[in-house]
């Protein structure tokens, strides 16, 4: 069991889902910790867990969201039609990132979280969703995007045609020059399209962290200095 970590439970979009609260050990007065709100939380804690050993987690909240229906909460736009391997991307981003911030900062604030600078993450399709949501919100201090799924049909398009609504957000971006994906007969790498996504973001605070890892290797590792980087802008 994780020092520090509760499990609790939470109605989002009409579904019981599990919510790992992390707080840090000792907190001081007047002090102001950054929350990280991690999307696919039920995977981070239940297979990173060993990485909330290390110190820095201590200067910080952790939340931890379980999905209840992934391929359709983190995907911006329906392409279920386009092909088999997108039959269950539906496109509910829009009314997932409207209930998140409806029920979630009450609960967290009765749960003894306090408020302060708010950061989303997240890892492969919900990379994708962290990074939407600058177009849908403007309540994230920073964004933090893990190999996020660029490959989306139409996204490089729908960045380039529509304006950043969260311009003021911190962004990092990390990905591993081995990770790609291969759609329609073509093989699409993960770090190019995280450049060319970021060539399309008005926001002024970015950084990138490339290893030269496949798309699930060094997860602890990428984990830690994303959350590096969130003390770094605090």
């Amino acid at each position: 069991m994780i020092e520090g970590l509760t499990k609790k439970k939470l109605i989002i979009q009409d579904e019981n889902v599990d919510i790992y609260l992390y707080k840090p050990k000792h907190v001081e007065p007047n002090k102001v910790y950054p929350i990280v709100w991690v999307l696919d939380g039920n995977s981070m804690f239940t297979n990173l867990g060993q990485m909330f050993r290390d110190p820095l987690l201590q200067e910080m909240y952790v939340v931890g969201i379980s999905p209840s229906n992934r391929d359709a909460q983190y995907t911006p736009w329906d392409v279920s039609e386009l092909h088999d391997i997108y039959e269950n991307f539906t496109g509910l981003a829009d009314t997932y990132t409207k209930e998140l911030l409806e029920v979630l900062p009450p609960f967290l604030q009765a749960n003894d979280i306090p408020k302060g600078p708010t950061y989303l993450a997240g890892f492969s399709l919900a990379g994708l969703f962290a990074t939407y949501s600058l177009y849908q919100t403007k309540y994230f201090a920073g964004v933090a995007s893990l190999s996020g799924s660029f490959w989306y049909p139409n996204w490089i398009t729908f960045t380039k045609e529509h304006a950043v609504l969260n311009t003021d957000a911190k962004l990092y971006f990390s990905c591993g020059t081995r990770e790609w994906m291969e759609t329609s007969g073509e093989k699409l790498f993960t770090l190019d399209l995280t450049k060319e996504t970021m060539t399309t973001l008005p926001n002024e605070s970015t950084e990138l962290y490339v290893d030269q890892g496949g798309h699930t290797q060094y997860l602890t590792k990428r984990w830690l200095h994303a959350f590096q980087w969130v003390l770094s802008k605090t």
